[in-house]
């Protein structure tokens, strides 16, 4: 009989690029400021790209849409598995992006 797939099989480790997840912990030591860091999407993908740039003296075009497309900026599980409280908020439908950027806000699970 076929089970149905449960949410911890779903985001697995190996789908998120270890770069990313690079990045991520950098800016968090970055931004920590004793009870929390909060890290905006936007330097998250720019410091991907960049990081990608040094690496492999190149960037595909395609790869910001990629980092969207494949789920790249879903670690939170991850995360939460290393014992972060993770939050994420980013402007309502019906607000401009010009209002705020998008950021995952990191502190200590209680």
């Amino acid at each position: 009989m076929i089970k149905p797939i449960k949410p911890s099989e779903v985001v697995k480790k190996n789908t998120i690029p270890d770069q990313m997840i690079m990045v991520v912990n950098n800016l968090i030591i970055e931004k920590w400021d004793g009870r929390s860091a909060i890290v905006k999407q936007t330097d998250i993908i720019s410091r991907f790209l960049k990081l990608e740039w040094m690496l492999k003296n190149r960037v595909d075009p395609k790869l910001q849409k990629q980092i969207y497309d494949k789920g790249w900026l879903n670690f939170e599980p991850i995360f939460r598995d290393s014992g972060w409280k993770v939050t994420y908020e980013s402007p309502d439908r019906d607000e401009s992006y010009e209002s705020y950027d998008a950021y995952f806000k990191f502190e200590k699970e209680k």
